[in-house]
């Protein structure tokens, strides 16, 4: 029997790092990877849950396996579909799931087991584990190969009364430091430019061990070389606590001067109907200290709308926490009720005036990163290039994170050639769109 997969995968980068992990395990039995679907012999999809709206695409996605499934037996081509990640996890007893093979995030070192038993037309459902290992330092498949996803914990602190990932994803286990900093030091070895420090909740990382981020930063900027990392999410109830610390960190310029922190709502009643655990009097406080170190500092935020009891003057204190922010990145959600969390069990909102308010969150998150993309026209900024997105042109970071998209020249191979993934240059910014930039490389020839 052929031993080829088709896989997809959904929500953060955390999921991204846990197919990368996967592809390691099925590779190392014997599995293909094939990007065509049709040449597959067992299709695997790794889901998220954060949202009403990954679910209901998630659903969309899996009644179409379900028909395509239903093809490729009839022509006597036995097809196995695996189902993998938060929604599994969350939510094993869904009707929707029982037809298939299923898999839980802390689980998936036994990926290719349970794709061996489903292509036999078994499914396993395999959600709990005994195992305690960190997964680090295992052979894994990069999506991009001048970036290195490093996972460092798993679970968070938190209590949210929204989020539905913390029933997937379970209570904080960091990572230990050494096996963090020596699987950074074989990436780099191995052609990796930047490093992403992925976590549900990066800020928390430490706090189950006696430790903090700061003191795991310090001392993963002590591998010598050329590189960029890239920090996670951190809550702002965790960062409160080492907030000087963490921003000497930044000093160090192979840091991207970026957070992402979220928000979520600038009113305090309405922080605290969703169990969060500062006010926007403290959150504003971490932005002030912030720019007064580093004035350009990126600041990626989340915002709900409509989460439920939110009146019209809490959204409106929403709107102006943002203005006042003047966030790089905002990273905006309809409110929609996760099944079994607090939340799904207040009174909920009309969609109505949940749209309403999202459309001008919408128009007020463009505004704010138009303005702040166009201080950066005319600025000259060292970039690392790291990816390829279409033909034509690559797509960098400087070092706030900013995306600035290099358009190949034509004719000037000089210059283009020197436009590959993994390549620092410097350029210069002579356009700003909403969520972009657009620069031009300062290279003589």
């Amino acid at each position: 029997m052929e031993r080829k997969y088709y896989i997809e995968t959904y929500g953060c980068s955390l999921n991204i790092s846990d197919t990368e992990y996967m592809e390691g395990r099925l590779a190392e039995a014997g599995y293909e990877n094939c990007q065509d679907i049709n040449l597959a012999n067992v299709i695997i999809i790794n889901t998220c849950t954060v949202k009403d709206r990954t679910f209901l695409e998630f659903r969309k996605r899996i009644e179409y396996f379900r028909e395509f499934k239903k093809e490729k037996d009839r022509e006597g081509k036995l097809l196995a579909v695996v189902v993998a990640g938060c929604i599994p996890q969350a939510n094993p007893e869904n009707p929707i799931l029982q037809p298939f093979a299923l898999i839980g995030p802390d689980c998936i070192e036994d990926i290719a087991d349970i794709v061996d038993a489903a292509i036999t037309g078994e499914t396993p459902k395999h959600l709990k584990t005994d195992k305690k290992d960190s997964r680090l330092n295992r052979f894994h498949i990069r999506k991009n190969p001048v970036i290195e996803i490093l996972p460092i914990s798993r679970g968070c602190l938190g209590s949210c009364s929204f989020c539905q990932t913390r029933f997937a994803r379970g209570s904080l286990v960091s990572y230990p430091m050494e096996e963090i900093i020596t699987q950074a030091k074989t990436s780099l070895e191995d052609g990796v430019r930047e490093i992403w420090l992925t976590s549900q909740d990066a800020g928390a990382w430490g706090m189950d061990a006696g430790s903090s981020l700061p003191s795991l930063l310090e001392n993963l900027l002590k591998i010598s070389g050329d590189y960029r990392v890239r920090l996670g999410m951190a809550n702002p109830d965790h960062i409160i606590s080492y907030l000087e610390p963490l921003l000497d960190i930044f000093t160090d310029e192979r840091m991207f001067r970026f957070i992402h922190l979220p928000l979520q709502s600038g009113s305090d009643d309405i922080l605290n109907k969703m169990n969060r655990l500062y006010t926007i009097t403290q959150y504003l406080g971490i932005c002030e200290r912030i720019y007064g170190r580093y004035p350009d500092f990126s600041i990626s935020t989340d915002v709900i709308a409509g989460f439920p009891g939110e009146t019209e003057e809490d959204f409106e204190k929403t709107l102006e926490a943002l203005k006042k922010i003047k966030p790089a990145v905002v990273n905006r959600s309809k409110f929609s009720a996760r099944p079994k969390t607090p939340a799904s069990r207040m009174p909920q909102l009309p969609s109505r005036i949940i749209s309403q308010r999202s459309q001008r969150l919408a128009r007020l998150v463009e505004e704010l990163s138009l303005e702040n993309n166009r201080q950066w026209i005319g600025r000259s900024c060292r970039v690392l290039i790291d990816d390829r997105k279409k033909a034509g042109s690559v797509v960098s970071r400087n070092n706030h994170y900013k995306p600035v998209v290099i358009p190949l020249i034509p004719g000037n191979r000089e210059v283009n050639d020197c436009l590959v993934p993994g390549r620092f240059l410097q350029v210069r910014i002579e356009e700003a769109l909403t969520y972009h930039l657009t620069g031009k490389p300062e290279i003589t020839g």
